[in-house]
């Protein structure tokens, strides 16, 4: 699905959207070009940086709200967009904009869990309330300013230390997580719309996804969304009668491993026929980033960087933590894991500079619940 992405100042949901598109996370989606109804703004930088399409159409060069729209809609029909994204755009769209485009194809990101909060003061607002919980919201776009059905949500607490300042860069992180989220749903064609449009439920995904899209979707950064596809994975399996398996990304050709090879597995992937899969890697739900730092893991049980030795076991102990909690949403009985690493090893790990018998963080996490383990070379 082509996007259109429209903006008016900083871009930095803009810079998530392209991310999340460079990285597989947008699935089918792709960003077609992107307008800005202001120039010389950062997110006009960020679009031709990355080699996006980009118009600058400047909302104060036209009489009225007519033929500025009628601009915005030449420009986003020439280059094939079929759904938009508003990313910080700072103009109000008319029913008459709306109209152009099936419905549910114009999304929103807004800073409140709404219906709380609406406008464009939200975290000034949240602040005065003495609100404990705010987060980002993002909804389809109706005639009424922040009225239009909820797609998905993150919560953020408050705290008592909090200015407008530091509340929006927390929430900016939860919209920088969802936004793209709710993007690749549009994309695969995942929101239904219901009770006259004012509802939206999200499909589960079809059970032909690729395992890339499976594990774009776990590890985007999105706790929410991530819980989300490991139960429609559940689903998925349930619905077909097969079981989940949860297996090492890296065994699967996720380029997610230290070294950012790929190791892809033909072994492992003919041992997973009639089984739903859910690739998991324990480092990148820890935040390491792809490819992850070379760690290992001590006698006594501290995670170290190789490269600079710094103590991330709080960091990779999360990680791990976060992994077993997918496991969990998806009914996971059963993983193959990797036979050696700090974290998903079920034989052996690095420590102190050589491989020694033993279990990483998640193996014996899992270990401890019940799951079964094997590793890539079991029969």
């Amino acid at each position: 699905m082509k996007l259109g992405v429209l903006v008016s100042g900083r871009g930095s949901n803009l810079e998530a959207i392209l991310e999340a598109e460079r990285r597989g996370a947008l699935g089918p989606g792709q960003v077609a070009v992107v307008v800005s109804s202001r120039p010389f703004v950062r997110a006009v930088d960020l679009a031709r940086a990355a080699g996006k399409p980009t118009v600058v159409i400047d909302h104060r060069g036209f009489d009225g709200r007519e033929a500025f729209e009628d601009a915005l809609l030449a420009a986003l029909h020439e280059h094939g967009a079929e759904a938009i994204a508003l990313a910080g755009f700072m103009r109000i769209l008319t029913p008459r904009f709306l109209s152009a485009f099936a419905p549910g194809r114009v999304l929103n990101i807004h800073p409140s869990l709404l219906p709380a909060f609406p406008g464009a003061h939200a975290h000034r607002d949240v602040l005065a309330a003495g609100a404990r919980v705010t987060g980002a919201t993002v909804h389809l776009v109706s005639a009424s300013v922040d009225q239009g059905a909820i797609v998905t949500q993150a919560p953020v607490p408050v705290f008592f230390s909090d200015d407008e300042e530091r509340l929006a860069r927390r929430v900016l992180g939860a919209e920088h997580r969802i936004f793209p989220r709710a993007l690749r749903w549009l994309a695969e064609g995942r929101l239904e719309l219901f009770a006259g449009g004012s509802r939206v439920r999200v499909l589960p995904p079809e059970p032909e996804r690729t395992l890339t899209d499976r594990y774009a979707t776990l590890h985007a950064g999105s706790l929410l969304a991530a819980r989300a596809e490991a139960r429609a994975i559940a689903h998925v399996a349930a619905t077909l009668g097969r079981p989940v398996v949860a297996v090492s990304a890296c065994l699967l050709g996720e380029r997610c491993r230290w070294d950012a090879q790929d190791r892809r597995d033909d072994g492992v992937l003919a041992r997973l026929a009639g089984a739903e899969v859910l690739p998991i890697c324990p480092e990148v739900l820890a935040g390491f980033g792809i490819p992850r730092p070379a760690m290992e893991l001590d006698a006594r049980g501290v995670m170290r960087r190789l490269d600079s030795g710094a103590d991330v076991t709080a960091s990779a102990l999360a990680g791990a933590e976060t992994a077993a909690l997918l496991l969990r949403e998806a009914g996971v009985r059963r993983a193959l894991l990797k036979q050696k690493s700090p974290s998903c090893g079920t034989r052996a790990l690095r420590q102190d500079g050589a491989l020694v018998p033993g279990q990483g963080l998640l193996a014996r996490a899992l270990g401890a619940a019940g799951v079964t383990l094997s590793a890539e070379d079991d029969a």
